[in-house]
């Protein structure tokens, strides 16, 4: 019946930069009006996650687009990542799709942390196509040469839900033989099976 009373601060991004609101939180349910220069290129409750909370958000497209591009923090970029994976299961057209892989893609190569590198990897899980499609090659060059087995390991999960592949079953097993870690030599034994389930029962018990 009462509600948790404290300070927080919003954080609006527009063309013209950052600036952080500080709002006071009195009543379970209440609105803010904020300032903004220009349209907001995200907004952002609890700006520095001070708040015990779990807090849902409501963002178009781009917003989340622009967090994992542009946020310089990591827990902002992950979930970007994990709305964007499931906008892309979604069935918007075609040119957006690849507006949203793309910065998938970008974010699995070069950002420069190892749980949104993972998290850009199982989004691009959440489509399938042939061995040869380009998101599917990305996956197997982080999963086969990224420095973290936490991404090496998302890459072959996401792999694993593609169109089943003899390719796909022979990359699985040199993963296994590469011998990164345990975790990724399991995570390539599950891509094996997926692709190549006879085959790859007897060469499991092998």
């Amino acid at each position: 019946p009462v509600a948790f009373r404290g300070p927080a601060e919003v954080e609006i991004r527009t063309a013209n930069g950052v600036e952080r609101v500080r709002v006071e939180v009195e009543q379970r349910a209440q609105t803010f009006d904020l300032p903004a220069d220009g349209e907001p290129t995200w907004v952002v409750f609890d700006a520095h996650g001070w708040w015990p909370a779990r807090i849902a958000s409501a963002r178009s497209r781009g917003e989340w687009l622009a967090l994992l591009a542009d946020s310089d923090d990591v827990n902002r970029r992950r979930d970007a990542a994990v709305a964007l994976g499931e906008a892309l299961a979604s069935s918007f057209g075609d040119r957006e799709r690849w507006q949203v892989a793309e910065a998938l893609l970008a974010a699995l190569s070069s950002d420069r942390c190892a749980s949104v590198r993972a998290a850009a990897a199982r989004a691009l899980g959440s489509v399938s196509g042939p061995a040869d499609h380009p998101i599917a090659q990305r996956l197997a060059a982080a999963a086969a040469a990224d420095e973290e087995a936490v991404v090496r390991v998302a890459a072959l999960q996401a792999l694993a839900k593609w169109n089943p592949s003899a390719q796909w079953a022979d990359f699985g097993r040199a993963q296994f033989d590469a011998g990164f870690s345990y975790v990724t030599m399991a995570a390539a034994a599950a891509a094996v099976i997926a692709n190549d389930a006879e085959g790859g029962r007897e060469w499991l018990a092998s």
